[in-house]
């Protein structure tokens, strides 16, 4: 699933597996422009098994370079499957826990432009905070400051509550979080303490691609901020569509800069780096390892030459290029001072960029939450309704399947329940998160006439429908 496999010498790439379908079949994606090409793979959503690309005026040099955007835009992409596959039950559960409390606040919607053309600092824990950390209390007044909870600790000893405070990771809890915030930005999908936290504004959004969006879909909301699979790469896209120009990042590594994992002064500041023999590493604490043995990369440096960084930060690193690249209209300044080199950006010092007067920070608007409730929770009437015409479908394909094999019945006899299937599912897209990956690999199968893959296909909707009607229920009430 993860080998990257490039035909340079006909009109298409074939991105995954190892299966050469035939032209125009299961064409995933269609793209003529290189870059965009290399941008899209970077976008939450499903791995494409195979991406047409027609190439009859491209040199060899060229294909050699849209070779490494591919490689560098699908190992991005794999690694987005990776986390789908690990937490997609997880997203869809305490997004569905969660959906009161998202009817109940405003979204991300709610503040397009809302700091437009003014600036914005977004503060990460890479180990190079520490080079600027004491300059952030003069700039307070004069930037909108965005924050994971990761850099909490650090802000917080400087005497600095960020403006916006950002939670995204669907894994950890609220309770490591002290003291009362301004703004509070939640992905729909964090655990539901989250939302109990004292603040002067909470706000939500889809930190996920369709993993989460689905919510708002009854809201008629977009709420969705693109996203590499960092808390910080989501904190970008919400500057930018909160109209924030400069954006300016300290703090953002990407790298592991002198052995350290984060700044000495935010949370695990303790972490080191361990080097192994065979080129992988472990983060440490207190000399243990804390982490499964990782495999290293290098990756040019902020002040030149190459630095040593994971697989992961080397995939938000190659988000943040895509970004910078793509949105040429933000001024975007990398001020961090050390680790990797983003291209696209500015390379300053945090001194050297302008700021002007102080302005309004508020984050209040006005929202009928009442009306929300009612929205989002007739949209997940419907999805429940949906589930038992998608289960009679089901039900009714598996055993025509098996006639079929037997050979007493033919094979257009099922294709109502197929195509029934098929428009049913696509507006639940909760359907694929329960196994992404296997998902995939059963379309794919199917499209290319594998009748296994069908039935695959098939019993994976009756688990993950038995898997998620209940949380339905209750969220419903």
């Amino acid at each position: 699933m993860n080998q990257l496999q490039l035909n340079l010498d006909r009109d298409y790439f074939i991105c995954v597996g190892n299966t050469e379908p035939h032209k125009g079949r299961f064409v995933h994606q269609y793209e003529t422009d290189p870059d965009m090409l290399a941008w899209s793979l970077l976008q939450p959503g499903e791995m494409p098994w195979w991406v047409y690309f027609p190439q009859s005026d491209v040199s060899q040099d060229d294909r050699a370079q849209i070779a490494l955007r591919m490689a560098d835009g699908l190992g991005a992409k794999y690694m987005q499957l990776k986390t789908t596959d690990r937490f997609g039950k997880t997203w869809v559960i305490q997004g569905l826990e969660n959906a009161r409390s998202i009817a109940s606040v405003p979204s991300i919607e709610h503040y397009v432009d809302r700091f437009k053309g003014k600036p914005a600092i977004i503060v990460s824990p890479g180990p190079s905070l520490s080079k600027n950390l004491a300059q952030l209390p003069a700039l307070a007044d004069r930037v909108v400051i965005i924050a994971g909870t990761h850099s909490l600790t650090a802000l917080h000893s400087v005497g600095i509550t960020p403006d916006i405070t950002m939670a995204a990771d669907p894994g950890k809890h609220a309770h490591r979080i002290v003291g009362d915030l301004k703004g509070l930005a939640l992905a729909a999908m964090v655990r539901h303490d989250y939302f109990d936290l004292p603040c002067e504004q909470a706000f939500t959004f889809a930190g996920n691609g369709r993993a989460d969006a689905w919510l708002y879909g009854g809201l008629k909301e977009d709420a969705a901020l693109p996203t590499g699979g960092s808390v910080s790469c989501s904190a970008l896209s919400m500057a930018m569509k909160m109209g924030c120009n400069p954006i300016i990042l300290v703090g953002q590594d990407l790298a592991l800069t002198d052995g350290k994992y984060y700044a000495a002064e935010s949370e695990d500041g303790d972490r080191t780096v361990g080097a192994l023999p065979d080129g992988s590493f472990h983060v440490l604490s207190d000399g243990k390892p804390t982490t499964q043995n990782q495999r290293g990369v290098v990756v040019p440096g902020y002040h030149g030459g190459q630095v040593a960084t994971s697989q992961s930060f080397q995939a938000f690193l190659v988000w943040f290029t895509a970004m910078a690249e793509k949105n040429t209209e933000f001024r975007m300044v990398n001020a961090t001072e050390g680790g990797a080199y983003i291209q696209g950006m500015e390379h300053i010092p945090l001194s050297s960029v302008e700021f002007g007067e102080p302005f309004d920070k508020s984050l209040t608007v006005d929202f009928d939450a009442n009306k929300r409730w009612g929205m989002l929770r007739k949209h997940l009437q419907s999805m429940l309704r949906a589930m038992t015409p998608c289960e009679f479908h089901v039900s009714a394909a598996l055993k025509m399947h098996e006639e079929i094999v037997n050979g007493t019945r033919a094979n257009d006899d099922v294709k109502h329940h197929e195509e029934m299937l098929s428009k049913l599912t696509n507006s639940m897209p909760i359907f694929a998160l329960y196994s992404q990956s296997e998902f995939i690999e059963s379309q794919v199968a199917s499209a290319n006439g594998d009748p296994m893959g069908v039935r695959r296909m098939m019993h994976l909707l009756q688990r993950s429908i038995g898997f998620f009607r209940g949380p339905l229920v209750e969220a419903i009430g």
